[in-house]
């Protein structure tokens, strides 16, 4: 999804439209976890109707971005770049997210936006990037009970605010960060679409109530 504008010239007598890019949004998957509640078996690779986690989220964010890559220790076969955290310990979502920001300004085409979910979440919305996007700056989804960190939108330069909150001030809590940059939080209800699996008992529950239908 290449979000352009057009603008107009006049060229020998005739008009033309040319479409510019304004914006290019990467999409991140989140698989940093050690799924320890799942006895350490890797969630990317649980099933839904056939296909794993990490291909659901995958094609979601691709019909969603520009481009997606995903976070983490593995990448799942999936035809995307991968970024391994630039730290020797887990330090939690934040350290991804600094490692996922790190990666995309040094490429030589930076994205301007990435947006985040997720990769145990494969019941999530079609459509949430676009939503956040509406906000023109950092942005967290809140499902009608609770924000959800994890469904975000960032600028590319906020890695500047948070490697200085993350390195001199101490800063780990992912709401704290949302808080802290100022983020917008777009309200999208969506009945059991941030539903996540964090335990075998909830993979079992998750299986019987959604694979058959």
């Amino acid at each position: 999804m290449l979000n352009t504008d057009l603008f107009v010239i006049k060229l020998l007598g005739e008009i033309i439209i040319i479409r510019r890019s304004i914006k290019m949004i990467r999409g991140a998957l989140i698989s940093g976890g050690t799924s320890s509640r799942m006895d350490g078996n890797d969630k990317g690779l649980l099933t839904h109707k056939g296909s794993s986690f990490a291909k659901i989220a995958y094609n979601k964010m691709t019909a969603q971005c520009d481009d997606v890559i995903i976070s983490g220790k593995h990448n799942y076969d999936l035809p995307c770049d991968h970024v391994t955290d630039q730290f020797d310990e887990a330090l939690g979502p934040l350290a991804g997210l600094i490692s996922i920001l790190n990666w995309n300004k040094k490429q030589d085409q930076a994205a301007q936006w990435i947006a985040t979910c997720p990769i145990d979440c494969p019941l999530m919305p079609n459509d949430y990037v676009e939503k956040l996007l509406k906000a023109n700056g950092p942005a967290v989804l809140h499902d009608g009970e609770r924000m959800q960190p994890l469904f975000a939108i960032w600028p590319k330069n906020t890695i500047y605010l948070l490697e200085e909150a993350f390195y001199q001030d101490g800063l780990r809590s992912m709401m704290e960060w949302v808080m802290m940059a100022g983020a917008s939080i777009v309200s999208y209800p969506s009945i059991n679409a941030y539903t996540n699996i964090n335990t075998k008992e909830d993979y079992v529950r998750f299986t019987n109530a959604y694979d058959n239908k």
